[in-house]
């Protein structure tokens, strides 16, 4: 039986791939497979990667052209034939017992992931290890508990004093719990762990702390932040902008709107912190009025302008900001800016095609508020009922949810307060769980 399947993504880490690759093979628990992706390195890591395969019957290489940790991840996990998962990054490495003490920890404790620290290390132009000022992977004086904890307990009690750490390589997780609820990267983006760290602690029943040091980080220039701004960074703060808006949506429960407004925040702060990075006019005038607007869309604040009026004033300022960027980012990065508005995206664009599934009171107390505020929608709106009675409500088509695949639309409004869940289940088994939903009250 395979007791771990490590999982590591590969991209031009030449320098440190032989290290990383023998921090595994050294484990004390011999049960175990590694998966290695090669994310399209150019540097000779396919290479390295390939003569470990050889080697070892036990590792296993895959390709892919340069789709970021996300991807890769996702692949690794697809074909994993271990109990438990261990996603690891390609610079990094483990202490020799990691493995051991997580897998007893999770057998004897009935867990669905483990948590532990990490030591934090960068090496000077001499190869000499420096300490790192402060180790933020160090959570042995918050008081955690010798106890279980389900995911949205400990992110109650430590959060704000940095218990959380949004990195996948300190959990150990068992592999039928990130299969049963659908637990996968957002792919070919940055910032992937971000919301996929949200999900795993909203779901998270049974979670445990060994106050340890078992992985060994790599701090180094030209990873992620680290390496100056890009219009990949771009790409995907406003991108996971739009993830964790559909995740706040989808949980309203009172802890996991909490624990989703915290991923809102970092990210938001991340826009700052690319703004410091590099600071150009097109680019820090542009976050001067986006940054409200991504606040007032989760706290309720009042908004002076139209935000469809606003997206699309966006939109052309990002693509003169971006006209000399290497490709044509302009289209793809306009799309994720109008994905990342709710409601008045929708019914404000002309194009949208928006189905409102509920011809109740929900249904005429959302639209007149709607309207009163915006006045009428003007996407192409119907409603949709299970049966139709009607042929119209509040002088719009009603379809009956048969007709909804062929109907196609680009996003659905969940009315309904008693039945909301049960809708949601009918429209993802017909449009599939791509398809963008809203729920109102």
């Amino acid at each position: 039986m395979i007791k771990t399947s490590v999982i590591i993504p590969v991209y031009n880490t030449i320098e440190y791939l032989a290290e990383c690759i023998d921090s595994v093979l050294a484990q004390t628990q011999k049960e175990i497979e590694i998966i290695l992706v090669d994310d399209g390195s150019d540097d000779g890591s396919l290479e390295m990667c390939q003569e470990y395969a050889e080697k070892y019957p036990f590792i296993t290489l895959l390709r892919q052209t340069h789709e970021y940790q996300g991807t890769a991840r996702n692949r690794g996990l697809r074909i994993a034939k271990g109990r438990y998962i261990y996603f690891m990054d390609s610079d990094d490495a483990i202490k020799p017992d990691l493995f051991a003490k997580c897998y007893q920890a999770c057998e004897e404790r009935n867990l669905d992931f483990v948590i532990f620290d990490a030591h934090g290390f960068v090496y000077d132009e001499n190869d000499h290890e420096l300490v790192v000022p402060e180790d933020i992977w160090d959570r042995t004086t918050l008081g955690i508990e010798d106890r279980n904890y389900s995911g949205a307990e400990f992110w109650d009690k430590f959060y704000n004093d940095h218990g959380l750490l949004y990195v996948c390589w300190l959990h150990y997780i068992r592999k039928d719990y990130l299969l049963e609820n659908h637990l996968f990267y957002e792919e070919k983006t940055y910032f992937e762990d971000n919301d996929w760290i949200l999900r795993m602690y909203i779901h998270a029943q049974n979670l445990y702390y060994i106050p340890e040091e078992l992985h060994l980080h790599r701090w180094r220039r030209g990873s992620n932040m680290l390496g100056g701004f890009t219009p990949g960074l771009l790409h995907g703060c406003i991108r996971m902008h739009d993830v964790l808006l559909k995740i706040y949506e989808d949980y309203p429960q009172k802890e996991y709107r909490r624990m989703s407004r915290d991923v809102i925040d970092l990210n938001i702060e991340r826009f700052l912190r690319l703004q410091e990075i590099e600071p150009t006019p097109e680019y820090t005038d542009l976050l001067d009025v986006f940054i409200p607007h991504l606040k007032a869309q989760i706290f309720n604040q009042d908004l002076e302008d139209d935000l469809y009026s606003f997206c699309e004033r966006t939109c052309i300022n990002l693509c003169e900001g971006t006209k000399n960027w290497p490709g044509n980012p302009c289209k793809e990065l306009k799309e994720l800016l109008k994905k990342a508005y709710t409601r008045r995206i929708f019914l404000g664009d002309p194009e949208a095609r928006v189905v409102i599934y509920g011809t109740g009171i929900v249904s005429k107390r959302f639209l007149n508020g709607y309207s009163q505020k915006y006045g009428q929608p003007e996407a192409k709106l119907v409603f949709m009922n299970t049966v139709v009675s009607e042929k119209s409500f509040e002088g719009y088509p009603v379809i009956s949810v048969d007709q909804l695949k062929e109907y196609q639309p680009d996003a659905v409004i969940i009315a309904s307060t008693k039945y909301k869940d049960e809708m949601i289940q009918t429209v993802h088994q017909i449009l599939g769980q791509d398809i963008r939903y809203i729920c109102v009250n």
